[in-house]
């Protein structure tokens, strides 16, 4: 397939390579319909970066491997292990060698792994590809990324921000006519539009000329105008179409682009399908190769020889002969994958037609024996082994199977850090214990790793939704204890997004319920939880005695996370009532605790939260400054990025009281960039917080632009800060207005006070 009708964008292309290659790198998202030409202007590309001495790795996606976390960056490093550089990749890796070794056995390994939590995977793999770049300019081209896991596109839009910084250019193709309205990519496609944090490039299909000339390339001839029109409209400007109609014609003989031929074209009955085209290809090379393609494309876009004639129960001699003859007709490529013999389709329009030719109840029965297969030669199962066991039992119906390895999956994308997937794979767990008729017993604790991993990334709302139904598959069940750890769960959720009455009913509900279990482990966490609400709402005399019973009701001697809880919401009240040493003794023995114990993350994350805004109240910032940073590291090491901006806010904060030489306007900034990017309810503290050092800088004009805002999001606390600026102004009946308004839409939090 010639470059006809694709000059333009290649063009563009070729320019940016000329910028990566003088001084900074850039990120090019190159979209079409299937078949448009996007392979070969790669191609053109990769030939020319090649002569400019530039490195280039590969990536791949494939549609049956569309969950595996980092999937088209681990392909790319998977491309230079198969080029015999193991030592140089797993040098170039370094931390993430650990974390990734499930998914690279085959690379040497410095150390056995740590039980330590891993550093975030985004920062590592960026911190590869700044190596691979940093003694030669470097192309990555990441094929079909509308099949990429959503984690890999999140990264792809952060390598975006900062590929400035490398002499790294990043092609990443996709189809466009596979991107439905809730597609992930086109978040990230309207964000290189919004933020020009990357360029977008479109191929349309070949214009009427382009066609012509392309077939008189592909024929060594000049075609006859009612050729030329013949194959235009039946391919509609498709490459591939035109291509493999081109090859259906050839295989009757040699083909005479002339009139004649162009009517025997229009009134014969050839395809009007790539999939037709395909199959009447395929089929022309007998009933063993359709078989054989079939099954393969049942495994998907790559598959493992052994493993194709394991399926096909055929002799390895047998299977030779057959797979010799489908690389000769360009159908499959052999590749060299991890030691083994893998054959790819050669275009992916291909594995989906096959697919499609198969019907639905032998797929069905070729997808469970792949999965059997799989599942006795997968030890020990790597992310990409739990994606295809998943996957495999999933479409094979096999859903005891398809729940246990989705669950797998999803507990090694939480270890991966990789949000998204983990959710997708939850969901699809889910989805089998709904096809089993699960009673609730399995489809409860799952609800609630579902709404952990909303929660940490930044979705209250989603994560509340998973709770609450959790919560009423509890009550089905009669399961008090779990019903009240839930109900707490979401309560805690309820505050973050402002509605403390509903969170006061739900601790009603699980003190209830507990009362009737004096021994309940809830017991103390509720007191505790209800004595903060009372505090949140102002009622310091409740919120005091509830804080006290809950640490009554906890274990003798304990230092778990409800009584680090409880210290700290004292150490608040002793702020608010002018009891600063005592508040700093609480703070100081709570820090000690937190840095010593291994608490529950969202409880701890919520304390930290807790003791920097009452530190900030009682300007003790030297120690404000400190919770702050150790929150930001906490926060960091679980992957929890929107509270690693929601603490990052409050850390510029302090350091613009303090006068810091840093940049808090850009630390601020960028905290609510990437809050408001997650869509994350936090958002409105850190425009608070924005407006705050907008004020101090002594821009009145922004800083009330902030600050209204996070009014409108509901922080009720910027009220004062529009106060403030009011009367900077020199209008103390305005600031007097805004306060009276504040104070008249304040919660009448009910709580309970015995």
């Amino acid at each position: 397939m010639g470059i006809q009708g694709r000059e333009q964008p290649l063009a563009k292309l070729l320019s940016t390579l000329n910028v990566t290659q003088a001084s900074h790198g850039a990120v090019v998202l190159l979209g079409g319909h299937a078949g448009v030409g996007k392979s070969t202007v790669v191609r053109e590309l990769k030939q020319e970066a090649a002569a400019r001495g530039f490195r280039t790795v590969e990536g791949r996606c494939s549609s049956v491997e569309s969950s595996v976390p980092y999937a088209p960056f681990m392909d790319a490093l998977r491309f230079r292990i198969a080029r015999g550089e193991s030592e140089a990749v797993a040098e170039v890796l370094g931390p993430l060698r650990e974390i990734l070794a499930p998914i690279f056995p085959e690379l040497p390994r410095k150390r056995a792994e740590s039980d330590n939590a891993p550093e975030r995977p985004f920062g590592l793999i960026y911190g590869v590809l700044e190596k691979l770049a940093g003694h030669d300019p470097m192309l990555l081209v990441l094929e079909d990324i509308h099949w990429a896991d959503k984690t890999s596109l999140d990264l792809l839009q952060r390598i975006a921000h900062r590929a400035g910084a490398l002499r790294l250019m990043v092609v990443a193709t996709y189809r466009s006519d596979e991107l439905p309205a809730t597609h992930p990519l086109r978040r990230v496609l309207a964000s290189f539009s919004r933020d020009r944090t990357g360029e977008i490039i479109t191929l349309d299909p070949l214009t009427r000329e382009a066609t012509a000339e392309m077939l008189r390339q592909m024929l060594a001839a000049e075609p006859h105008p009612d050729f030329v029109s013949a194959i235009w409209s039946r391919t509609e400007g498709n490459p591939f179409f035109v291509e493999e109609i081109l090859n259906a014609l050839a295989a009757g003989g040699t083909i005479e682009p002339n009139a004649e031929e162009a009517r025997r074209i229009q009134g014969s009955r050839l395809p009007d399908t790539v999939s037709e085209v395909v199959m009447t290809r395929v089929h022309a090379l007998g009933t063993r190769a359709v078989e054989t393609l079939s099954v393969a494309a049942i495994m998907g876009r790559t598959v493992e020889f052994d493993l194709l004639r394991e399926a096909l129960g055929l002799p390895e001699e047998e299977l030779l002969d057959i797979v010799e003859k489908l690389v000769a007709h360009q159908l499959l490529r052999e590749e060299r994958i991890a030691g083994k013999d893998h054959y790819t389709f050669s275009h992916a329009l291909l594995q989906e037609a096959l697919y499609q030719s198969v019907i639905s109840r032998r797929r069905r029965l070729l997808h469970k024996q792949i999965a059997t297969l799989l599942d006795g030669r997968l030890l020990p199962v790597s992310p990409e082994g739990l994606d295809r066991l998943a996957y495999h039992y999933r479409q094979g119906g096999e859903h005891e199977k398809a729940y246990e390895y989705s669950l797998l999956a999803g507990d090694d994308a939480v270890r991966l850090r990789a949000w998204n997937d983990a959710i997708t794979y939850y969901e699809c767990a889910l989805e089998a214990l709904e096809e089993l008729k699960d009673p609730g017993i399995r489809s409860s604790p799952l609800l609630e790793k579902l709404a952990d991993v909303a929660w940490r990334q930044g979705n209250a709302a989603r994560a509340r939704q998973y709770l609450e139904e959790a919560l009423r598959i509890c009550r089905t069940l009669n399961d008090p204890d779990s019903a009240a750890r839930m109900l707490r769960r979401v309560a805690s959720l309820s505050v973050q997004g402002g509605e403390e009455a509903y969170a006061a009913q739900a601790l009603d509900e699980a003190l209830q319920i507990v009362r009737n279990s004096p021994h309940s482990p809830e017991l103390a966490g509720i007191l505790d939880d209800l004595g903060r609400l009372s505090l949140l709402s102002g009622d310091l005399g409740s919120a005091e005695s509830l804080l006290l019973k809950g640490l009554s009701a906890s274990a003798p001697d304990a230092r778990g996370p409800e009584e680090v809880r409880a210290m700290v919401g004292l150490g608040e009240i002793a702020v608010l009532r002018g009891e600063t040493d005592a508040a700093m003794n609480m703070f100081d023995v709570a820090f000690e605790v937190l840095r010593e114990d291994n608490l529950p993350v969202d409880r701890a994350v919520e304390v930290y939260t807790s003791a920097i805004h009452s530190l900030i109240t009682a300007q003790a910032y030297d120690r404000a400054l400190l919770w702050a940073n150790e929150a930001v590291s906490l926060c960091a090491e679980h992957g929890l990025a929107p509270l690693v901006a929601l603490n990052g806010s409050m850390r510029a904060a302090v350091l613009t009281v303090t006068g810091s030489s840093e940049d808090t306007l850009q630390l601020a900034t960028a905290a609510a960039t990437e809050l408001r990017a997650a869509q994350s309810g936090h958002l409105r503290d850190a425009v608070r917080v924005l407006g705050f050092v907008h004020r101090v800088r002594g821009d009145l004009t922004q800083a009330r632009k902030f600050y209204e805002e996070a009014r409108s999001l509901g922080e009720r606390s910027s009220s004062v800060g529009l106060a403030l600026i009011s009367l900077a102004e020199g209008n103390p009946r305005e600031a007097s207005a805004v306060i009276m308004e504040a104070m008249g839409a304040a919660p009448d939090t009910h709580v309970i006070r015995s």
